[in-house]
């Protein structure tokens, strides 16, 4: 820190050389001369506001790295590449301006002068960036608040997840893997070691097998005397998250019809769009031993959102890269590559919003009514999979399975489905 010292000296006399005169502080060097200091002054440092704002962004820009983030926040140890790259920037950021404030108040004029100057000669500009400034210093302390206030009212999730067998890599723990065929499927041949906790109360503790074609295995089948299969496509209740193997729904029926092999292609987050994707590909088929069978796939009104591509679930990690449909305007069903590809726009804003803490606690984006057109969607995607799935088998047997619950939605598309000729099961009278 440089300190400031004033001297008072006497004025030299008419005696002291012409050397000594143009002195501008004097000493008892000159024979001549008999001034001496009369006053040691000590003026303390001015205070620079942007020297100390400078050095507290550098501070900031090298302690929330990745690792300090990665340890204090995420309860599974990972980060996402998006993730990461954003940290990153915000780092640089943060160390680049502080080092320019840092550097720019050692020869700025004082705070309030220059302040006093921009705005009399810059008032327009000195206003917007006084704003500017407001608004961000605003919206970060908020987002700092909300954040605390959502974690208190959600209590801490944490979810530990391992993934043993020969897919398993070092990195990969979440037990996924990105496809674009159908956004993200299981890794293939592994065991999923899952774990959830909410306030420190358990929720599930589970471990799921995958075969060679990333399926949850269904275990207890017999091998022989099997002529027919069973296609199980949905999402997790489908799936079985959070039981074990030999207690997901498709099991239980290949248990009671022993003479059905029952093949579960169910996965977490998954919604009608995957279904029909998958069949439109027909490479299904070399998956499937058994010449002939039944495909059933069941149904909440959660996957209505799912289809669309809501804000909700573009938000979660494998949201934007789910299959896009949309009809053409013939009314007819056509992919349009995946949310982040089909419209760039909208996801990119829903992602914003989904990383907002604020946006969280208010719903912010998440509200959304499902219309006419949403419902004329679904019912083409079960029209197009029931095609396809009896193109590829030669089977009609295709069905819905309207799980029990919330189901006005599932109720709303009843009647197409009828138009569209799917049968309608309702598990609630199944069981």
């Amino acid at each position: 820190m440089t300190h400031n010292l004033r001297l008072t000296v006497i004025p030299p006399r008419n005696g002291c050389s012409s050397e000594c005169q143009n002195q501008q502080v004097h000493s008892t060097l000159c024979p001549t001369h008999d001034s001496r200091i009369i006053g040691l002054h000590y003026q303390p440092p001015r205070f620079r506001p942007a020297h100390f704002v400078g050095v507290v962004l550098v501070c900031v820009g090298l302690i929330a790295n990745e690792w300090v983030l990665k340890k204090l926040f995420s309860s599974d140890g990972i980060l996402e590449f998006e993730s990461r790259i954003q940290i990153w920037f915000f780092d640089t950021a943060c160390v680049l301006l502080g080092i320019a404030l840092a550097w720019y108040s050692h020869w700025a004029p004082p705070t309030a002068k220059a302040v006093r100057h921009s705005v009399r000669n810059y008032p327009n500009t000195t206003l917007l960036i006084l704003g500017l400034v407001s608004t961000l210093a605003f919206w970060f302390s908020a987002e700092i608040l909300f954040y605390f206030v959502n974690h208190r009212r959600m209590g801490r999730v944490v979810f530990e997840q391992r993934v043993e067998g020969i897919a398993a890599r070092e990195g990969v723990m979440r037990g996924y893997q990105r496809d674009v065929l159908l956004g993200h499927k299981p890794l293939p041949n592994v065991r999923i070691f899952s774990k959830m906790t909410v306030k420190g109360r358990p929720i599930f503790e589970f471990t799921c097998s995958t075969d060679a074609q990333s399926r949850r295995v269904t275990p207890g089948q017999r091998l022989v005397d099997i002529d027919k299969f069973i296609l199980f496509f949905g999402c997790s209740f489908t799936f079985g998250e959070g039981v074990q193997d030999n207690e997901t729904l498709p099991y239980f029926v290949g248990q009671l019809a022993s003479r059905y092999r029952p093949y579960n292609y169910g996965v977490n987050g998954y919604g009608p769009q995957q279904m029909v994707a998958k069949l439109q590909q027909e490479e299904i088929r070399r998956e499937i031993k058994q010449p002939g069978g039944v495909s059933i796939y069941t149904f909440i009104d959660d996957h209505m959102s799912r289809m669309i591509g809501s804000q909700r679930v573009i938000a979660m990690n494998w949201g934007r890269y789910m299959p896009y449909y949309g009809l053409d305007s013939n009314g007819n069903l056509e992919r349009r590559g995946n949310f982040l590809s089909g419209r760039p726009g909208l996801t990119l804003l829903f992602r914003l919003l989904g990383k907002s803490e604020v946006a969280r606690y208010f719903r912010i984006g998440e509200r959304h009514t499902i219309g006419d057109d949403d419902f004329s969607l679904i019912a083409k995607i079960f029209a197009e999979s029931r095609n396809a799935f009896s193109r590829i088998f030669n089977s009609e047997k295709f069905f819905v399975l309207i799980y029990p619950g919330p189901i006005q939605l599932a109720k709303a598309t009843h009647p197409l489905l009828a138009e569209e000729r799917s049968a309608v099961l309702r598990l609630l009278h199944l069981v």
